[in-house]
């Protein structure tokens, strides 16, 4: 997400009681992030722009750090 694409969603968040952490990484490196410490993993408009070696590192860091069931998303 754009710096102000994050601050939209942590605004309209703002009155949600379930806890969401929204982040923003590069998804060339390993995230910061605990292995299972997450419900769902949402990429937006981003992968599908990676070269494949980048592509199967966003993947495989999405899955690592998804709890079970967890839910990846990816948007073209």
């Amino acid at each position: 997400l754009a710096t102000e694409g994050l601050a939209r969603c942590r605004r309209r968040l703002g009155g949600v009681t379930l806890p969401a952490i929204l982040a923003r990484a590069d998804f060339r490196r390993p995230l910061p992030f605990r292995d299972a410490s997450f419900d769902a993993v949402l990429a937006i408009k981003s992968i599908n722009h990676a070269r494949p070696e980048e592509a199967t590192l966003a993947f495989a860091e999405a899955m690592r750090v998804l709890g079970e069931p967890g839910v990846p998303a990816e948007t073209a």
